[in-house]
């Protein structure tokens, strides 16, 4: 078991536990909903509410692109839809094997690698478009969807701001709708919701502050007095580690604020257009 999977066990247990929720992305805080911890799985069955809200009319057949646990999965499937996933996490593709119960396929792979002949009236990336290479995702998701098919994305660009942002990840926003045109996806719908996704942005934060940092300290303090030597040797193999753990969960400058001031999360729904015409080549 690799950190990665080792991280997703523990992070599952503690949302099942603390938090009842299996929900791997971020929540939808409308104004009326109070921003606390306890309401965090109402905020992300906001989200998935909207989601499920811009599915084209007439879709039937959707693939769930880094489905997580398989909680989004599992309610397309209540609803109706014929649904199949990409899960590139062994851990989290046996929780959603168990959640989905056999209704649909699960293929444990990277988008990248996925092969399939089966063609689809939608892909959905759910906080997963981030992490794969933007061409090739636009351009596996033209050769997998049907004539007309639509692509829904939810997830967070990178504006073009200066400075360092201190939360990693996300494709540049203007680039992306660059390659989208070259792919020939039409823009159907186009939301900023930021700001209903900067309180869990805020939330986290303060759990790094308020949880995470202590814990950290009673940790060093106890290893200090009970093994001096083991300790010295573990912050001095792992100090890279160490430290960017700090200052990417314990400093407090994670804030919901800084996120917006690089950040833009986007719900999108994009229409495949026609074949390519004859003279141009996919990248």
């Amino acid at each position: 078991m690799g950190t990665q999977e080792l991280g997703l066990e523990a992070g599952m247990a503690f949302c099942r536990f603390f938090l009842d929720t299996e929900h791997l992305h971020y929540g939808f805080w409308p104004d009326d909903l109070p921003v606390s911890i306890t309401n965090l799985r109402r905020a992300q069955d906001h989200y998935t509410a909207a989601i499920l809200a811009h599915i084209p009319e007439g879709s039937r057949t959707i693939l769930d692109v880094g489905c997580g646990s398989g909680c989004q999965a599992h309610r397309l499937s209540e609803l109706g839809y014929e649904v199949e996933c990409v899960s590139p996490s062994p851990f989290l593709t046996q929780e959603a094997l168990k959640r989905l119960g056999g209704n649909g396929r699960i293929y444990e792979c990277r988008f990248e690698d996925l092969r399939t002949d089966r063609r689809y009236d939608v892909v959905l990336f759910s906080e997963s478009f981030q992490y794969i290479d933007p061409v090739c995702a636009l351009t596996k998701a033209r050769d997998i969807l049907n004539d007309n098919g639509h692509l829904i994305i939810c997830d967070f660009f990178r504006k073009d701001t200066a400075g360092k942002c201190m939360i990693g990840g996300g494709h540049r926003l203007g680039e992306f709708f660059d390659m989208c045109r070259t792919q020939k996806f039409e823009t159907v719908v186009d939301l900023d919701v930021t700001k209903l996704v900067l309180p869990t942005v805020d939330l986290a934060n303060q759990f790094g502050v308020e949880v995470l940092a202590p814990a950290w300290i009673s940790l060093e303090r106890y290893m200090v007095a009970s093994y001096p030597r083991i300790w010295r040797l573990l912050k001095w193999k792992f100090r890279k580690k160490i430290e960017k753990a700090r200052s990417k969960y314990f400093d407090g400058g994670r804030t919901g604020a800084h996120f917006a001031q690089f950040k833009s999360y986007r719900l999108m729904v994009l229409r495949k257009l026609g074949e390519f015409a004859s003279n141009e080549v996919k990248p």
